[in-house]
Protein backbone atom coordinates (compact mmCIF):
# COMPACT_ATOMS: atom_id res chain seq x y z
CA UNK A 1 0.00 0.00 0.00
CA UNK A 2 1.57 3.61 -1.00
CA UNK A 3 -0.32 5.97 0.44
CA UNK A 4 -0.55 9.90 0.81
CA UNK A 5 -2.23 12.98 1.66
CA UNK A 6 -1.09 16.78 1.30
CA UNK A 7 -2.99 20.00 -0.12
CA UNK A 8 -6.09 17.62 -0.42
CA UNK A 9 -6.63 18.29 3.30
CA UNK A 10 -4.95 22.27 3.56
CA UNK A 11 -1.99 19.86 5.34
CA UNK A 12 -4.18 18.66 8.57
CA UNK A 13 -2.07 15.98 9.80
CA UNK A 14 -5.16 14.61 11.87
CA UNK A 15 -7.02 14.14 8.64
CA UNK A 16 -3.59 12.07 7.66
CA UNK A 17 -3.05 10.18 10.85
CA UNK A 18 -7.10 9.60 10.58
CA UNK A 19 -6.56 8.69 6.94
CA UNK A 20 -3.25 5.84 7.97
CA UNK A 21 -5.56 4.15 10.85
CA UNK A 22 -8.57 3.53 8.61
CA UNK A 23 -6.28 1.94 5.74
CA UNK A 24 -4.17 -0.13 8.21
CA UNK A 25 -8.03 -1.39 9.83
CA UNK A 26 -9.06 -2.43 6.40
CA UNK A 27 -5.10 -4.02 5.69
CA UNK A 28 -5.67 -5.99 9.53
CA UNK A 29 -9.19 -7.16 8.61
CA UNK A 30 -7.84 -8.60 5.70
CA UNK A 31 -5.83 -10.71 7.39
CA UNK A 32 -2.76 -10.42 4.71
CA UNK A 33 0.75 -9.01 5.43
CA UNK A 34 0.38 -6.02 3.68
CA UNK A 35 3.61 -3.52 3.46
CA UNK A 36 2.86 0.65 3.75
CA UNK A 37 4.64 3.44 2.39
CA UNK A 38 3.81 6.79 3.69
CA UNK A 39 5.16 9.37 1.04
CA UNK A 40 5.17 12.99 2.30
CA UNK A 41 4.40 15.65 0.20
CA UNK A 42 7.20 17.89 -2.02
CA UNK A 43 8.27 20.94 -0.94
CA UNK A 44 6.31 24.05 -2.08
CA UNK A 45 9.18 25.52 -4.91
CA UNK A 46 10.41 29.02 -4.84
CA UNK A 47 7.72 30.19 -7.64
CA UNK A 48 4.70 29.31 -5.06
CA UNK A 49 2.28 31.91 -5.83
CA UNK A 50 2.20 34.70 -2.73
CA UNK A 51 -0.97 34.08 -1.48
CA UNK A 52 -0.13 30.70 -1.10
CA UNK A 53 2.95 30.55 0.96
CA UNK A 54 1.11 30.78 4.47
CA UNK A 55 -0.92 27.82 3.80
CA UNK A 56 0.50 25.68 1.70
CA UNK A 57 4.64 27.36 1.62
CA UNK A 58 7.87 25.41 2.97
CA UNK A 59 7.51 25.91 6.88
CA UNK A 60 3.32 24.70 6.47
CA UNK A 61 5.14 21.77 4.24
CA UNK A 62 7.83 21.19 6.85
CA UNK A 63 6.16 20.80 9.91
CA UNK A 64 2.90 18.63 7.95
CA UNK A 65 5.54 16.42 6.60
CA UNK A 66 7.89 16.06 10.01
CA UNK A 67 4.51 15.11 12.24
CA UNK A 68 2.60 12.57 9.76
CA UNK A 69 6.53 11.12 9.64
CA UNK A 70 6.54 10.33 13.05
CA UNK A 71 2.83 9.17 12.93
CA UNK A 72 3.21 7.04 10.24
CA UNK A 73 6.38 5.78 12.26
CA UNK A 74 4.66 5.10 15.00
CA UNK A 75 2.09 2.78 13.11
CA UNK A 76 4.86 1.14 11.71
CA UNK A 77 4.53 2.36 8.40
CA UNK A 78 7.94 3.01 5.73
CA UNK A 79 8.70 6.91 5.57
CA UNK A 80 9.87 8.28 1.85
CA UNK A 81 9.96 12.14 2.20
CA UNK A 82 9.65 14.14 -0.72
CA UNK A 83 10.36 17.39 0.86
CA UNK A 84 14.21 17.35 0.31
CA UNK A 85 13.99 15.85 -2.94
CA UNK A 86 12.21 18.70 -4.54
CA UNK A 87 13.21 21.79 -2.13
CA UNK A 88 15.27 23.41 -4.87
CA UNK A 89 13.44 21.84 -8.05
CA UNK A 90 12.03 24.61 -10.60
CA UNK A 91 8.25 24.40 -11.05
CA UNK A 92 5.94 26.39 -13.03
CA UNK A 93 3.30 26.94 -10.03
CA UNK A 94 5.36 26.13 -6.96
CA UNK A 95 3.51 22.67 -6.41
CA UNK A 96 3.80 20.52 -10.08
CA UNK A 97 7.45 19.97 -10.68
CA UNK A 98 7.17 18.00 -14.26
CA UNK A 99 8.75 15.09 -15.95
CA UNK A 100 11.91 14.81 -14.11
CA UNK A 101 10.58 14.96 -10.19
CA UNK A 102 7.94 12.50 -11.26
CA UNK A 103 10.04 10.10 -13.05
CA UNK A 104 12.83 10.31 -9.64
CA UNK A 105 9.45 9.79 -7.37
CA UNK A 106 8.56 6.76 -9.25
CA UNK A 107 12.03 5.27 -9.59
CA UNK A 108 12.19 5.69 -5.41
CA UNK A 109 8.79 4.03 -4.90
CA UNK A 110 9.84 1.19 -7.25
CA UNK A 111 13.11 0.16 -5.13
CA UNK A 112 11.06 0.66 -2.47
CA UNK A 113 8.85 -2.28 -3.97
CA UNK A 114 11.72 -4.18 -5.33
CA UNK A 115 12.91 -4.39 -1.29
CA UNK A 116 9.39 -6.41 -0.57
CA UNK A 117 9.08 -10.06 -0.09
CA UNK A 118 7.59 -12.17 -2.66
CA UNK A 119 4.77 -13.86 -1.32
Amino acid sequence: MIHSIGLSTALEWLSATKSMDEWLAIADKSLRNTPFLWVGPAAAGHLKPPAQIMGQGNNALWHYTIQTAKEAGSRGLEVLGMYNMTLQAASWDGSHYGEKVALVQAMTIINWLSRLESS
